[in-house]
Parts: C-alpha cells; structure tokens; sequence
C-alpha cells in the first residue's frame, strides 16, 4: 500500500503480507517484529525524507480485517506527549506561565501537606514535603515531579461504564484529587509517573487556553497537523460503521489480562479469540493523560515536528527553544543506572540510547492499556524517529529501538 499527501508529507508504506520482490527485505525486517500481535502498524520519520508506513497483521481477528494506515489504534500514553506538546504552544503564545503555581489555574489542588481528612497520617504522608516548599507548577506537572504518587490500578477507575453518565472532568479531578492526595515529595525533589498529574495538567491548560481540553487539543496541534484520523471520540474516528477501529485484545493468562478480568466493572471483556480476549471500547473520563485515538498516518505527521525543529508539512507548531526544553534532562531518576535516565517536559529521556549506531540522548514514551500497547521513539541528533502501534501487549520499546537500529543500519 502506498498513500501520497502534500509535496512534504508524502508517505510509502510496506504492507508485510503484500507480493512482490522490491519491498522484500524491508517487509521481513518489519514482519519479524509482529509475531506475536494481532494487528501492528509502525512509522519510521526522518529528516528531510517522506515518512515511511509500515503495516501488517489483523485490525480485526475474527473478522480477518488487516491494519492499514488509516487504522485507527488507542494510543494510551501516547497522548501525554501531544498534552506536553499543547502546553510549550499555550507557553510560547503568553497564555501560560510554566512556572506559575498550578493552584492560581486549578484551585481544586488541595497542596497542604497533611493526611487525608479522617485518616491517620501514613509514613509516607509524613515528611514527604519540605518545610517551605513551593508549589507545583505546570512544569513540574510536565516531568512528573509535581509530588503526586498515584498508582497505575488507579486509571481502572477512570474509564465509563456501560451506559453510565459521563461525569464533568473537572468535578470528577476534584474527587480523585481527594482520594488519592495529598502530595508526598517536594515539588522538584522526586520523579514519580503520575497519571494525576497529567489529569490536572488539562485543567490546568483549559483554564489557560479559555476551551474545554479536547478542543484546544484540536485547535492548537491536531488541525494545524492536519491529524484528522486522530481525536478522542471513538465514535467519530470511526466513521458510524466501526471499519476504522482496530479491535483491542488481551491475552488470557497475561498479568493485563488478569488484571482485567478482576477489575472488570467497567464492561470491557467480550469474545475470546484464540488464547486472546477481545476487548469492547470504553472512554475516559480524563483525555489528558491517554485518551487519544488515532492512525499510523497521523502519528508519522505528530512525530515529524521532533525530527524537523517545530514544525511539519511546513506547519510549526513549537520553537526551538520549546523543544529543546522537552528534551533536557531536568529531573532525574535516582535509581542507579535507570533507563530511561529521567524526564525533561514530557518526554522520557535517554543518556544511554542502547541503539546500536545512535548518538545523543534517546527520547522515549510509552502507552500501555486494555488491549493496546504503543511507543514513540526520538533520535533528535540523527533526526530521526520511529512510531509504534500494536492492539495487545507486546514490548514495545524494544521494537521502537530495534526499528531505530534497523534503520539506523539502512535495513529500513
């Protein structure tokens, strides 16, 4: 398959099942990667270059749909980064002060450091915060130092149950702000990945944008993108008939999928499919943290602005200085030889890249959820990045950094 755009985002993609010889290596490097995946599709972006799309596998098991590149996948955390993309942009124009405490936008943010009302204060409630210490700030929200400490199992919660009112984000911050508070480390002091934080961070930017989050999402990065494939209601990516969404899938005896199947209130578990479960479609309540849908396509158009200082298909959307701020090293993880080291405003970054053949730092993330598993991989020094978007679990970084090897390496 082969799809073309603008002068400056024409794409060529290899389909892994397709015939003929002149795409052969390339659709064997790429098909090795997807043993073990329903559905994957990958993007591949460098500097000055058309984007190349590579796609194999089933969109739909049951119903022998392939992936294409206009297959729509959940990105999970995937969407942080387009959060952290919105606040630099918000940043640039003036309407956001980075540094700002985040209560004078969120006063729902309660920052006394104090057990939980009625609760008798924990070890790790005591002492965690400094005597004088500042308060969060939205750049401290951006690298996950902002002091929360929320739990993974913490997001099961967030998703809407079958036919249940959809609750207004910011009533619904309010109450997990309340359940999972107060803050346990100074703002600054300590890295902990924070699905919260980045929950607050779209009140936060809504506020300072004047718009609901989902629509200055739209406004100040997926439309000048050109991202239509891409946004957060499902029903609308799909265009009625549900042709587009890839079905997501869990495997059966997986920690995930074991997860799931305690957890389910949420009404996710359907067929099974082989040792697989496949999974029904629930929204978030939160969008900022993980809530976008989107194609490959799209992702390659995203991924462009990190490989072409800012902009994309002659669009930019962040300066330089933006961007070199995301990717900086600001607060570092304390555990001896962490990979990723730390995070700057978004990212994960890499000192120690573990590709074969790159230079620099690695910029890194990652979304993990029911029945998708994603990553974006960013060599800025080579100008170069990779996409990846798979509907089950399956290591997603080490196909990201193999992928990058491999094209590093002129396999790709």
């Amino acid at each position: 398959m082969s799809g073309t755009g603008g002068e400056d985002d024409t794409v060529h993609s290899v389909d892994a099942h397709a015939g003929g010889d002149e795409d052969a290596p390339r659709r064997a490097t790429f098909g090795r990667h997807a043993r073990h995946v329903p559905g994957l599709a990958a993007t591949l972006v460098r500097r000055g270059e058309p984007a190349r799309l590579l796609v194999t596998g089933h969109a739909d098991r049951d119903a022998r749909r392939p992936v294409t590149t206009d297959t729509v996948f959940a990105w999970w955390s995937l969407t942080k980064i387009v959060t952290a993309t919105l606040a630099l942009r918000l940043a640039e124009r003036g309407r956001l002060d980075l540094d700002a405490p985040a209560r004078e936008r969120v006063p729902e943010l309660d920052l006394v450091a104090g057990p939980r009302a009625g609760r008798r204060p924990r070890a790790r409630d005591r002492g965690g915060i400094a005597r004088g210490a500042r308060e969060p700030s939205a750049r401290d929200l951006l690298g996950h130092g902002a002091g929360f400490v929320d739990a993974q199992r913490h997001v099961a919660r967030w998703f809407c149950a079958p036919d249940a009112p959809f609750p207004g984000p910011r009533a619904f911050l309010a109450e997990q702000l309340h359940r999972h508070g107060p803050l346990r480390a100074s703002p600054g002091a300590r890295l902990h990945y924070s699905n919260l934080g980045y929950a607050t961070l779209g009140e936060l930017l809504a506020d300072a944008g004047a718009r609901d989050f989902r629509g200055l999402v739209r406004e100040q990065v997926l439309d000048p993108l050109g991202m239509t494939s891409t946004g957060f209601e499902a029903a609308r990516l799909a265009h009625g008939d549900g042709s587009r969404l890839a079905c997501g899938y869990v495997r059966r005896f997986s920690r995930l999928g074991l997860a799931v199947r305690l957890l389910d209130r949420r009404g996710f578990l359907a067929a099974r499919s082989g040792g697989l479960r496949r999974l029904r479609w629930r929204d978030l309540v939160f969008s900022p943290h993980g809530g976008l849908l989107g194609s490959i396509d799209d992702l390659a158009r995203f991924l462009r602005l990190f490989v072409e200082g800012g902009q994309s298909n002659g669009v930019r959307v962040l300066g330089r200085a933006s961007l070199d701020a995301m990717a900086t090293l600001t607060l570092r993880d304390p555990r001896r030889r962490a990979t990723p080291s730390g995070t700057g405003l978004g990212w994960f970054v890499d000192e120690r890249p573990r590709v074969a053949g790159a230079r620099g730092v690695l910029l890194l993330h990652g979304g993990r959820g029911p029945g998708f598993t994603t990553e974006m991989a960013v060599l800025p020094a080579h100008g170069l990045a990779v996409g990846v978007l798979g509907n089950t679990e399956f290591d997603a970084r080490s196909t990201a950094r193999t992928l990058l090897a491999d094209a590093l390496a002129g396999r790709l």
